[in-house]
């Protein structure tokens, strides 16, 4: 079976290809429903916010772009369920991105798929100290595990995500 994996929405009907495919369509199912009121859970917790400007550093490369989570993705699809908006915007299916785009943008959340110590390395660079979310504090380390490898967990990394970009609706 080749899995297509373009948004959480397939991410959640390929759970239940894969326990109809398997055999257990009803654990598959129920896998499926849980995870789905879990996310409806997050977003009803961010819902009417602001919501922050984000950017997601998914990868770097060795002529110095930056690969970025960008709408028509899952992980895109997680920034915008966590109640997040692309700082990046009108780049369309661009992942690859120069760092003066990503400092220009100014966003106030920037997220970097991989470790704090790699997110520490970038944002000591040149230029890095002065953006929003540096200033603020807002820049965090997000784990790759979750948000760039689709399946259930990707739920897990939408509830992180929505508790950094909205850490008030966490504590209610």
């Amino acid at each position: 079976v080749v899995l297509m994996q373009r948004s959480v929405t397939e991410i959640l009907a390929n759970i239940r290809l894969l326990g109809r495919v398997a055999g257990v369509s009803d654990r598959g199912e129920q896998l499926a429903r849980s995870l789905e009121d879990r996310l409806a859970s997050t977003m009803q917790r961010v819902k009417g916010r602001t919501l922050p400007r984000a950017v997601m550093i998914t990868g770097r490369l060795g002529n110095g772009l930056l690969l970025v989570a960008r709408p028509g993705t899952y992980t895109g699809d997680a920034i915008e369920l966590a109640g997040g908006r692309f700082a990046l915007e009108g780049r369309g299916v661009i992942a690859q991105v120069s760092p003066e785009a990503i400092m220009s943008a100014d966003p106030d959340v920037l997220l970097y798929a991989g470790s704090p110590a790699d997110r520490d390395e970038l944002i000591k660079r040149p230029g890095w100290s002065e953006m929003r979310a540096v200033t603020t504090k807002r820049a965090y380390a997000v784990s790759r595990v979750e948000l760039l490898i689709p399946g259930p967990r990707t739920i897990d990394g939408i509830e992180h995500l929505a508790a950094l970009l909205h850490p008030m609706a966490s504590e209610q």
